[in-house]
Order: structure tokens, then sequence, then C-alpha cells
């Protein structure tokens, strides 16, 4: 049976986190009739777009031309099951954050940071189907538009390989070759054309269809790091390992640490130490500071340990990255979650409801690109 979703609390301000029932099936064209009256849906029916490069109209107009796009292609026909519902379900969501961004600027219609906010949109109305499954959708709505702005990028090349660690590029170029060719606009042949470059970069670095190959888990942590280039060889010298625990307050981290026997320098320890409740923002600056000096103990000794938060965020789990980089540790990361329901229960007593959906809203996902490896459990 696929997994459903289930409808979630509403915020203070009546806001829906989940509003939709999507099993985990391939979507197709002409069966979208059933999705017309959800509530995301009727907001995309009346989002316009610029008619320079969408003179079709609305975003589920365009929407469905892209879908239609993307069966008719013989590659898609070729995928197999599994690869077909991670796509189309990633084409029906590809633009739901353009009605909550799209705004009138200069004359123009504009959608700034659609498809960065629509990964965060997506998660949330995927929270419940499988992790792996759930974040390549997640991510091909991210980068959507990447192949068509890839020739622009600075760093090209490590950014075709960072995104080759997240996603399959053959279903990243398919999802961008559909979304030009279910428009309509006078640039779409240089847009095609700049879908191909993309693709032949990505073959050339022999990660279009596979992940990128490095010599071992050091080099390819150096080479994101910017220290070396592709492809690299760097002997791995380092002497300890940093584990950081990353997910919502409430999801497991704990459960998951009662069964490691390593020192852990963890937030919630030290924020009850001192007094500190979640909601006083200016004592987590005293938190963070007492334990990234705990952690530097254990660095300084070359002694292994666990690093306990929520880490959320890129930002957040650089500091204990950069700590790795400068003592010469392994850092490896291990991100936990859970069902909502059972996140607020665990902390109704401590955290409001609406933080830990908020929470969920700011998650960025641990990437390859950022450890040595990742553990992505379901608690």
């Amino acid at each position: 049976m696929s997994p459903q979703m289930n409808t979630g609390p509403k915020t203070g301000k009546g806001r829906v986190y989940n509003t939709s029932p999507l099993p985990f099936e391939e979507i197709k064209p002409k069966e979208l009739a059933h999705l017309e009256n959800l509530d995301w849906v009727q907001k995309m029916k009346a989002c316009p777009q610029d008619p320079e490069w969408h003179a079709e109209g609305d975003v589920w107009t365009h929407t469905k031309m892209v879908l239609g796009a993307l069966v008719s292609f013989d590659e898609y026909q070729k995928l197999n099951e599994t690869q077909k519902k991670v796509l189309s379900i990633a084409t029906l969501l590809h633009d739901i954050s353009k009605p909550e961004y799209t705004k009138v600027e200069e004359g123009r219609i504009i959608s700034p940071k659609h498809a960065k906010i629509g990964e965060h949109r997506v998660r949330e109305l995927l929270w419940d189907f499988p992790i792996a499954y759930r974040e390549e959708i997640a991510a091909l709505v991210r980068l959507h538009g990447f192949p068509i702005w890839a020739i622009d990028k600075k760093q090209v090349h490590k950014l075709i390989l960072k995104h080759a660690l997240r996603i399959d590029l053959h279903l990243l170029y398919l999802l961008a070759k559909a979304d030009v060719i279910g428009r309509i606009g006078s640039r779409q042949q240089e847009m095609l054309d700049r879908i191909e470059y993309f693709k032949e970069l990505a073959e050339e670095m022999n990660c279009y269809r596979q992940q990128p190959q490095f010599y071992n888990d050091h080099s390819r942590f150096k080479y994101f790091q910017g220290e070396d280039d592709y492809p690299s060889s760097i002997y791995d010298d380092t002497a300890f390992n940093i584990t950081l625990l990353c997910g919502i307050a409430g999801s497991g981290k704990d459960t998951y640490t009662n069964t490691l026997d390593v020192p852990i320098v963890s937030l919630d320890t030290i924020r009850e130490k001192l007094g500190i409740p979640h909601q006083d923002k200016k004592g987590q600056g005293k938190v963070i500071q007492q334990a990234l000096e705990e952690a530097k103990q254990y660095c300084r000794k070359k002694q292994s340990f666990i690093w306990n938060a929520t880490s959320l965020t890129q930002e957040q789990r650089a500091k204990i990255k950069q700590l790795a980089l400068t003592y010469g540790g392994q850092l490896h990361m291990v991100y936990v979650e859970s069902d909502m329901d059972s996140i607020v229960s665990r902390r109704k007593d401590e955290i409001p409801a609406d933080k830990l959906y908020q929470m969920r809203r700011r998650l960025e996902m641990p990437t390859l690109d950022e450890a040595y490896s990742i553990i992505y459990l379901r608690n």
C-alpha cells in the first residue's frame, strides 16, 4: 500500500501544513482531474506567469503541459517504475511554490526563489513518503532550473558533481527538457540548447547516470571543501571521528545516541544545566559557545565524539565541519526523523507545535558533499 500523508495541524495563522493525499504512484496527465479541487492546485490555477516565458498562461496550465511533454519522451518510457513515480511527482510539484512567491516588479511577473522554497514545501507535503524517494523528488523540484542556467554558473563542474551525489542527473535533464517544451515562449530553442550542454558536461564527467567516483571518502570531502581538483586522490590522514546528529527536536536523536559508547556534546543537556529554555534566543548563544568549547576539547585530544543538536541547516552544520577540517577528523552525519504527530507529542511540554513545524520548514537535508558518510533514519 502506498504511504499516505496526514492532514497535520494548523498554525496560529490557520495555515494547513499537509493538504494533499498524494500516493507514491506515477502521475499521468489523463488522471489529473481528481486533483483540481485541492487548495494548492487552485492557487496554481490562479497564478499568472510572464507571457514572454509562459504565453500558455497560468501555472497549472503549464504544469499539465509539462507532464504531457514528459510522458511523450521515449527516454521517459524506458525508465523503471520507481523512476517514473519519482519524476512524474516531481514534475507535478515543480512549480508548487510559484503562487506564494509570484509578484510584479517593473511591469514583469517574476517568481524569485520559488524552486528553493518549493523544495521545503514538497518535503512538507511528502513527509511520510520513504525518505530516499521524497528527497529525490524534493531535489528535482529544487534544481529543475539548473540545467538551463548551468552554463552561467561559476564552478559549474563542482556544482554538477554535487548535484550528481544527490539525484540522478538523467531525471533532472528530462524534467528540465519537459519544463521547456511544456510552455509557449520565444526562447525555447535557446533553453533546449543549454539543457543539452548541461547533459554533455555531465556525460564528460562520468556522472550523468551515476554518482561521481572519488578515490576515497576523504578525497570527496576535501574536494567539496575546495581543497583539490577532480578527480583527486588524497591520502586519508584523519585521526578521529565526529558524528553529527541532525533532525527536528523530538525526532529520536537521543534514542540513537544511547546505542553508542562515545562521549556526547548535547545542546539540550547544556541548555538544561544552564537553565536556558528553548524560547530564549539570546541564551542560545551561551549554549552553543559552551558546546563548541567541549567539542574542541575532544578534538584537541583526537577523541571521537557525538555532536547532538538539531543542526537543521548547512550553516549550522558548517561549524562542526570546520572543526573536522581544523583538527583532522572525519565528519559523519546521522539524520533522524519521525512522523510529526510523534514529534509534537514528545516535545509538547517544551516546544510549541508551531515551532516544531517551523523547524521542518527550515530543514536542509544533509548531503554527501558535507560529510564522509550520512545515515538517514526514520524513527
